[in-house]
């Protein structure tokens, strides 16, 4: 299993970056030896947030409905891992009934 960075996936999305090249060739190497590519709600929060951050700000200034179709096409094709619970937030709930 390799977990795939949000910044690969960032540089896969902005078409004028120099590493956007790369950055595919890279992804599709790995497809090609048949890794189990996978993200994590982390990375997809990050994609998110630079997506759609201004460019003088260094993010991709997506609008909403395309970040949106960018997370959808991520979602269609890496495997999203399942977070684990918060146990310290479950005990912190418990403690707080007793």
């Amino acid at each position: 299993m390799i977990l795939v960075d949000t910044n690969i996936l960032l540089r896969m999305a902005d078409v004028g970056c120099p590493q956007c090249s790369e950055s595919l060739a890279a992804v599709d190497a790995l497809w090609n030896r048949g890794a189990d590519l996978v993200v994590c709600a982390q990375v997809l929060i990050e994609l998110r947030a630079v997506i759609t951050r201004p460019r003088k700000d260094r993010g991709l200034e997506m609008s909403l409905d395309e970040a949106s179709r960018t997370i959808d096409d991520v979602f269609n094709t890496y495997r999203c891992l399942t977070e684990p619970p918060d146990n310290r937030c479950a005990s912190g709930f418990t403690q707080l009934k007793e």
